[in-house]
C-alpha cells in the first residue's frame, strides 16, 4: 500500500509520512492565539514563527501536551489543519494512518475519523506509537515473539505485553515526563520559597537532571549547577538562586521510583514463562521521557531486566508504521471499515 498518509500525533509535534513519496515533514503542534481576543491565528510552523516575530501580541500553546483531546476544539483545528495541507489537494485520497497513544477512547478514535472523511478519506486505521517504535527496531515483533515496551509521554507512561504480534495487555500509569517537571518545580517551591515556570523546569532538567550523579573524569562526583530565577513567593519580586544537580537527582528519583512501582506490578502480573521471555529479549523504552539522563539503567537495576533504549524513537516509529501498511492491506476487510489495528496485530 504506497497511497497512504501517516500522522503522527505527538505531545510537542506532529509528523507526516508520505508513503507516496517516502518523505517525512515535521511540524509543531502548536497553535498561535491572539492575546486579546483568544482566537486561533495560525498552527504548527506559522504559529512558531509568528509567536517569534510579535511575541507581545500573541500566546503559544501546545494543547497535546494536556491530552490529546482535553480541548477538543483545539484539536480539530489541529487536525483539520494537518488534514486541509497535507491531504485535501489530492485528486486520489490516500488511506490515513494515525499513530495514536494506545489509551485513546473509542470516542476519540470516532472524532479523529469522522474528521477524516470530511476530506473524503473512506480507510483510517489507527496503529499505537509504542507499538510501532518496537516494530521499527525489530520489524520481527510484527508476528513473532515476546515483547514488553515501556512508553513515557509526556503526561502518561504506557506498558505493553504482545506475543506473537498481538497485544494480550497493556497499563496505562499516570506518571510521565511532566510529573519529573512538577518535582522541580514542587522542590525549589519548598526549598527556596521560589515560583519557578515550567520552561524553567524543563531547562533545569534537560542542564542537570537525570537519576545518577554526574561523573568528572577521574571517576569522582561532578557536581553541576545552574541559575535559577523565579518569583520570591514572600515578596513577589524576581530572585535568583543556585540549584544543584544533586538536588534535581534527588527529586527526580522520588518520581522514578514511584514510576518503577508501578511497571513492577504489572510485570509480576506476568506467568513464569512470560517472564522468562522477557529476561531474554529485554524491555524496550522510548517516548520522550526515555531522554532522562540514567532512566535506562535506572529502570533496569529495579526490575533486574534489561531495559533497551530505542533512542531515536521517532525515526523507528516512522519505520515501524511502513512496515505494518503491508499488514494493513491484507487484512483490510473493505473500504468502509475502520479497522483498528492495536486488536489485529
Amino acid at each position: 500500500m504506497k497511497n497512504y498518509i501517516v500522522i503522527i500525533l505527538g505531545t510537542t509535534s506532529i509528523t507526516v509520512y508520505d508513503g507516496k513519496t517516502d518523505s517525512v515533514i515535521s511540524e509543531p503542534a502548536a497553535i498561535a492565539i491572539n492575546k486579546k481576543t483568544n482566537f486561533i491565528i495560525n498552527i504548527g510552523n506559522e504559529a512558531v514563527q509568528l509567536y517569534e516575530k510579535i511575541p507581545g501580541c500573541v500566546n503559544i500553546l501546545y494543547p497535546f501536551k494536556f491530552g490529546m483531546f482535553y480541548y477538543a476544539e483545539v484539536t480539530e483545528k489541529i487536525i483539520e489543519h494537518f488534514y486541509k495541507k497535507y491531504i485535501s489537494k489530492r485528486i486520489i485520497k490516500p488511506n490515513l494512518i494515525l499513530s495514536i497513544p494506545i489509551y485513546l477512547s473509542k470516542n476519540d478514535k470516532n472524532n479523529l475519523m469522522d474528521l477524516a472523511s470530511d476530506y473524503g478519506i473512506n480507510n483510517v486505521y489507527f496503529v499505537p506509537k509504542t507499538i510501532a517504535d518496537v516494530i521499527g527496531v525489530r520489524p520481527d515483533a510484527l508476528t513473532s515473539g515476546v515483547y514488553t515496551a515501556i512508553s513515557i509521554g509526556n503526561e502518561k507512561t504506557e506498558i505493553i505485553l504482545a506475543v506473537q504480534g498481538k497485544i494480550i495487555s497493556y497499563k496505562v500509569i499516570n506518571i510521565a515526563g511532566i510529573c519529573f517537571d512538577e518535582a522541580i518545580i514542587k522542590y525549589i517551591r519548598n526549598k527556596y520559597n521560589l515560583k519557578i515556570r515550567e520552561e524553567t523546569a524543563e531547562y533545569i532538567k534537560t542542564m542537570i537532571g537525570g537519576l545518577y550523579n554526574y561523573i568528572d573524569e577521574d571517576g569522582g562526583n561532578n557536581v553541576l549547577s545552574v541559575n535559577v530565577k523565579g518569583i520570591d513567593l514572600k515578596t513577589g519580586l524576581p530572585r535568583i538562586v543556585i540549584i544543584s544537580s544533586v538536588e534535581i537527582i534527588e527529586a527526580q528519583r522520588n518520581v522514578a521510583d514511584e514510576l518503577i512501582e508501578s511497571i513492577k506490578q504489572y510485570i509480576n502480573n506476568f506467568s513464569d514463562d512470560i517472564r522468562a521471555d522477557i529476561t531474554v529479549n529485554g524491555i524496550y523504552l522510548t517516548g520522550g521521557g526515555s531522554k532522562l539522563k540514567g532512566i535506562t539503567n535506572y529502570i533496569s537495576e529495579a526490575i533486574n531486566i534489561n531495559v533497551i533504549n530505542i533512542e531515536n524513537y521517532q525515526t523507528y516509529r516512522v519505520l515501524g508504521i511502513k512496515e505494518v501498511s503491508g499488514k494493513i492491506q491484507s487484512i483490510a476487510k473493505d473500504s468502509h471499515n475502520l479497522i483498528h489495528i492495536e486488536n489485529l496485530l
